[in-house]
C-alpha cells in the first residue's frame, strides 16, 4: 500500500463533516493507485496517484490528502453551486466513474482502452480526461450501477441488462 492510500478514519471523517449528519460516515471506494470516498453532503474526494488525470482535480499529480472532484453543470450534475446528488463511484486503475440517482454517469482519467466510453471514432479518444465529463453513449438507459475494472467499465442498466466499454 502506498503513502497515497494511507487516509485514516480521522481524515476521513473530516473530509465531509462541515454537511453531513452527526454521526454518518463517509462511503470510501479504492482502485489500483487511488481511492475516492463521498459523503451525504454530496461532496466528492479523490487521493492517490493522478498522473492519468483519475483524481478528477484537473491535474496529473500524486495526492496524499482527499481533494475535491466537482461535476460539470448540465444534467443532474452541480448547477449553479449546488453539489448533484452521488449515487455511487467506481475506481479502476487508471480511471474513475461517478453515477447518479437519476442515472447518469460521469467520468474521468485514462481512457486509452475506451474504458471512459468516448467516442472511439474521434482522433483524440485515447487522451486523459482530467475532470469529470458526462458519458453520453447510453442516452435511453438509466444507469443503476458502475464497476471499473483495470481497462473496462461495467454499467448496469434499470432495464437489467449489462454495457460495457473498453
Amino acid at each position: 500500500m502506498t503513502l497515497a492510500h494511507r487516509a485514516n478514519a480521522a481524515e476521513l471523517d473530516a473530509v465531509s463533516r462541515s454537511a453531513r449528519p452527526r454521526g454518518s460516515r463517509p462511503l470510501p471506494f479504492a482502485g489500483l493507485s487511488l481511492s475516492a470516498c463521498f459523503g451525504v453532503d454530496n461532496r466528492i474526494f479523490t487521493w492517490g496517484n493522478g498522473s492519468s488525470g483519475q483524481l478528477g482535480n484537473g491535474e496529473r499529480d500524486m495526492r496524499d490528502r482527499p481533494s475535491e472532484v466537482f461535476l460539470p453543470p448540465g444534467g443532474s450534475g452541480a448547477d449553479g453551486g449546488r453539489a448533484a446528488e452521488v449515487a455511487g463511484v467506481a475506481c479502476g486503475s487508471r480511471h474513475t466513474f461517478i453515477w447518479t440517482p437519476s442515472g447518469e454517469a460521469f467520468s474521468f482519467g485514462n481512457n486509452f482502452y475506451a474504458q471512459l466510453g468516448h467516442d472511439f471514432r474521434k482522433m483524440d479518444f485515447k487522451e486523459n480526461q482530467l475532470v469529470p465529463h458526462l458519458f453520453r453513449n447510453l442516452p435511453s438507459q438509466r444507469i443503476t450501477q458502475v464497476a471499473c475494472g483495470d481497462r473496462h467499465t461495467l454499467f448496469a442498466l434499470e432495464d437489467g441488462s449489462v454495457a460495457v466499454c473498453g
